[in-house]
């Protein structure tokens, strides 16, 4: 299992850990009710620096389940349940905008993901299409 730290180090060489285009599609998990216990579950945090939204979702395994969306110029913290090592990768679609995706990662619960999606598309380690 990558250590928090490794985790954003291997951040710090893809802006963002996205995933390979997929199908099908879930609804997001549900907002923790009370206190996370965060070794129980992988924390994602998305720094969106666009100015348009992000529609964020997360491969783990082969299955598409839908975080949420991000706002233009803002950060959001998701969490999501996991017991094992898992494949895990992202993607995200801006409005009107493009899809990105990058390779995947092993991670599990108790991991830490700091994604940014950055202004210049182009300065991500991803491969970027127009919809």
């Amino acid at each position: 299992m990558m250590t928090a730290k490794t985790a954003r180090t291997f951040l710090g060489t893809f802006s963002v850990v996205l995933l390979a285009v997929g199908c099908g599609g879930s609804a997001p998990p549900p907002a923790p009710a009370g206190p996370v216990d965060l070794s129980t579950v992988l924390t994602i945090t998305v720094r969106n620096h666009q100015l348009d939204e992000a529609r964020i979702w997360l491969w783990i395994d082969g299955r598409r389940q839908r975080l949420g969306t991000v706002f233009g110029n803002r950060d959001e913290t998701f969490y999501h349940p996991m017991s094992d090592l898992s494949t895990v990768h992202m993607e995200f679609d801006l409005t009107l905008g493009q899809h990105c995706v990058t390779d995947d990662v092993t991670l599990g619960p108790g991991d830490d993901i700091i994604a940014t999606i950055p202004t210049n598309l182009n300065m991500m380690a991803a491969v970027c299409r127009r919809r």
